[in-house]
């Protein structure tokens, strides 16, 4: 139930930041909705120790998407990832604090 509240919320976040948007279907074009999905999905692995699977989940995301996140990555709640240009796709994280 997490995963589907996630995707709620997530979906909730980009229509109420971005105004182009007139339906909810439109959220499952955005590349940084999909990268965010398949980031979930990743960390999950990550958590249960399954590296290798969260690292292939991660890269087909970032081959899909263009964007990546780490899957140590331990992102908000309500995130929007806006690439401006394909060279700032590559966003970093710092979780080892």
């Amino acid at each position: 139930m997490a995963f589907i509240q996630f995707i709620k919320e997530q979906i909730k976040t980009i229509k109420e930041n971005d105004p182009a948007i007139k339906s909810t279907f439109e959220v499952f074009l955005y590349p940084s909705f999909k990268a965010l999905i398949y980031y979930k999905i990743s960390h999950y692995f990550y958590r249960k120790n399954h590296f290798l699977i969260a690292k292939y989940i991660s890269e087909k995301g970032k081959r899909k998407t263009g964007i990546e996140i780490h899957p140590r990555c331990k992102n908000r709640k309500r995130l929007i990832y806006r690439p401006w240009n394909r060279s700032s796709n590559r966003r970093n994280c710092n979780s080892r604090r």
